[in-house]
């Protein structure tokens, strides 16, 4: 059971957190307010690039095709094809696709191991 958290950690933090801030947001408010929001955005993306191999990064930089390639799809590509759904839905869902489509990811999910 030990080995099984271990290996886990991660998505039970998570898992904590969501259901902390679901239940109990309004107690949480005065403390999340009074965080610098500069220290928390570092902190995630410090987090983020923790996990990811040196050569790996490396080899991205050698090789950047794969990685502009994911950045026009992201920015062009899903903006694109979102527009073009947008047609087949009513206003309120048409409006809100292009918006979710319109807000760049981080592309970490692009970033996995190998």
């Amino acid at each position: 059971m030990l080995q099984l958290l271990l290996r886990r950690w991660f998505l039970l933090m998570l898992t904590t957190t969501l259901l902390a801030g679901m239940g109990w947001h309004r107690q949480f408010a005065p403390i999340v307010d009074s965080l610098p929001q500069d220290w928390i955005i570092g902190s995630v993306l410090l987090a983020m690039a923790l996990p990811l191999r040196i050569d790996a990064m490396w080899a991205s930089l050698r090789h950047p095709l794969p990685a502009l390639l994911a950045v026009t799809i992201n920015l062009v590509g899903v903006p694109i094809l979102a527009w073009s759904a947008s047609w087949l839905l009513n206003e309120e869902l048409a409006l809100g696709i292009i918006i979710t489509a319109a807000v760049p990811c981080t592309l970490a999910s692009a970033a996995g191991r190998r």
